[in-house]
């Protein structure tokens, strides 16, 4: 089974009689697949697990779509120099360099690549999708998980 992430590079899940092979397009990300292989595997997750992702086994299995058309996921870079957030087919990106913002938006819809800067003919976007990358980051907690 090939999953699409279309925000980073593709990912594969072989698992024969388990998953049917596909090709699926849906936006998911790294954290999760700790609750999705905990899902598959039957290992139940502890009440008070601090996880960012969620678990996309329904997917995988063919069983029903969960709702990640327009569910937000957001990511910062090392060192916190910069951070993105996606939307939809929308992504923002911020690359912090001195005490200056460089901002980017793109529509992966239409440019899977990144090589067009939407950032300037869409302000209002912009600003609104920042607003959501601001909230993401108050709730993001760097430390380590107990679990």
């Amino acid at each position: 089974m090939k999953v699409n992430l279309n925000i980073a590079l593709p990912a594969f899940v072989f698992w024969p009689e388990v998953l049917n092979p596909a090709a699926l397009t849906a936006p998911v990300h790294v954290v999760d697949w700790m609750s999705t292989i905990c899902a598959l595997l039957d290992i139940p997750e502890a009440k008070d697990a601090r996880r960012d992702g969620m678990n996309i086994s329904p997917l995988l299995l063919g069983e029903n779509k969960p709702p990640l058309v327009n569910r937000e996921l957001y990511w910062q870079g090392v060192h916190h120099k910069s951070a993105a957030l996606r939307k939809g087919n929308c992504k923002l990106v911020i690359h912090r360099h001195n005490e200056k913002d460089k901002l980017e938006l793109f529509d992966l819809s239409t440019d899977p690549y990144e090589k067009n800067n939407l950032s300037e003919k869409e302000p209002s976007l912009v600003s609104k999708m920042l607003k959501a990358l601001v909230i993401q980051k108050k709730k993001d907690n760097d430390a380590l998980p107990n679990d």
